[in-house]
């Protein structure tokens, strides 16, 4: 598609039957995982930054790395000016394929994992900085001081001696439990509820899966310990809370890095960039069940609050906490 329109132009300039093409006819694709709400709010995101500089083609994974990978090989051929790649499975596919158009990554929760390290490869980390998280835990369970953290050395070690740190200034203190298989989980969640006040879920591989974090989640309630975590999925599942990035939002900036990418602008910083807006979501129904009041000013900030668990975050919880 790409090659054959640049070759039609190229034909009929010589022939000087049209003007030459402007230089914000930039051809984008946009691959995104599957046909999800934050997904697709991502996608709105980006398209509503670039619209103006580039034509635009989705393409949907629909779920399947292989016909990902399929997808993105027929994009290395054609060689679009720019990749945007919405969700782990159409990163994974355009790191697998895509190795000469600039590609920004976005929707993906712990993007350092998955070896995004290619000179072409840019994106949007969808982590809050530990400081904030840490700060919007203490703001909405001010009585907790021991909080909880699960965790495999190999993946949260790093975010584990920074956020110690951190957590000391906020005058609370970190109780680590260190996992190195997720059979390990069981009895290090068991051991570590009766000594901490919250747990603090992190996207850490070992720890997060569909399966483990549903027993998480059912034993963090009964134990009446809520859980701040990194997904609003999760909170409506029933976390009680956690410092999250709007979709749209991940869009907007992913397309805005592609847009300096576009026009040759230099990238200074890290090639993955913080989010810019964050937002706290909470669960009131699992609040109530904990006998927790967040605070009024916590609530009154919350940009997104939910009152129990939804068929729709069921449906998706898959693929949400492996996005």
């Amino acid at each position: 598609m790409f090659i054959f329109r640049a070759i039609i132009a190229a034909l009929l300039s010589l022939t000087g039957l049209i003007f030459p093409m402007p230089a914000t006819a930039f051809d984008v694709a946009i691959l995104k995982s599957s046909d999800l709400t934050y997904y697709n709010e991502a996608v709105a995101g980006a398209t509503h930054v670039l619209t103006a500089d580039a034509t635009i083609t989705v393409y949907n994974l629909h779920g399947n790395v292989t016909g990902g990978r399929s997808i993105a090989e027929k994009l290395r051929a054609e060689q679009p000016d720019l990749v945007i790649a919405v969700g782990l499975k159409a990163a994974l596919a355009a790191k697998l394929e895509i190795f000469d158009s600039p590609v920004v990554v976005c929707m993906v929760m712990a993007p350092e994992s998955y070896g995004f390290t290619a000179a072409n490869f840019y994106g949007v980390s969808m982590q809050p900085p530990v400081e904030h998280q840490l700060t919007s835990l203490r703001t909405s369970i001010p009585h907790a001081r021991r909080v909880g953290l699960l965790y495999d050395e190999r993946f949260t070690g790093p975010l584990l001696q920074s956020a110690a740190l951190e957590a000391e200034k906020l005058g609370l203190h970190l109780v680590p439990a260190l996992i190195a298989t997720p059979d390990d989980l069981p009895t290090a969640l068991r051991t570590l509820t009766p000594k901490i006040d919250a747990l603090w879920l992190v996207q850490d591989q070992t720890v997060i899966s569909e399966a483990s974090v549903r027993f998480i989640l059912e034993t963090t309630l009964d134990a009446k310990v809520p859980v701040f975590s990194f997904s609003t999925t999760l909170v409506q599942l029933g976390a009680f809370g956690a410092l999250v990035v709007d979709g749209t939002d991940a869009g907007r900036q992913a397309g805005s890095i592609g847009k300096r990418l576009l026009r040759k602008e230099p990238i200074k910083g890290p090639r993955f960039a913080r989010p810019e807006k964050t937002e706290l979501a909470l669960n009131l129904n699992v609040a109530s069940y904990l006998g927790l009041k967040p605070p009024d000013q916590a609530v009154r900030s919350a940009g997104k609050i939910f009152s129990g668990p939804g068929n729709l975050a069921k449906r998706e919880a898959s693929e949400a906490l492996l996005p």
